[in-house]
């Protein structure tokens, strides 16, 4: 007689990659809210990318204090406000109130 285990454990790993049916320029859109951005010292280089939204970010040693060199690469299903979620944590505005709502917004024509 053998004991076999009543349950069984698996490890499961997945990469839930969130999309957004709207059709809109994702990267026009990032550039956009890049601008209402302007005067925190962010430059950042935006490219498209296939998959997953990517950001990486380094210190700008010419720019003075907080300042930031950002490359952000753009998913053909990325969200408005997955987009402008790290652009917002990047300029650290997160808490700034309506600060998402402008950024969700920017480059629409909202009138």
């Amino acid at each position: 007689m053998t004991l076999r285990p009543h349950r069984l454990f698996i490890d499961e790993a997945r990469q839930i990659e969130p999309s957004d049916p709207e059709e809109f320029d994702r990267v026009s859109f990032t550039l956009a809210a890049v601008r209402v951005l302007g005067r925190h010292r962010l430059t950042v280089a935006v490219y498209r990318r296939q998959a997953g939204l990517r950001v990486e970010s380094v210190r700008d040693l010419r720019g003075g204090e907080g300042a930031r060199w950002v490359m952000m690469g753009v998913p053909p299903r990325a969200s408005r406000a997955q987009i402008a979620h790290a652009l917002a944590d990047l300029a650290g505005v997160t808490e700034i109130p309506y600060a998402l709502d402008v950024l969700v917004n920017a480059g629409r024509d909202t009138m």
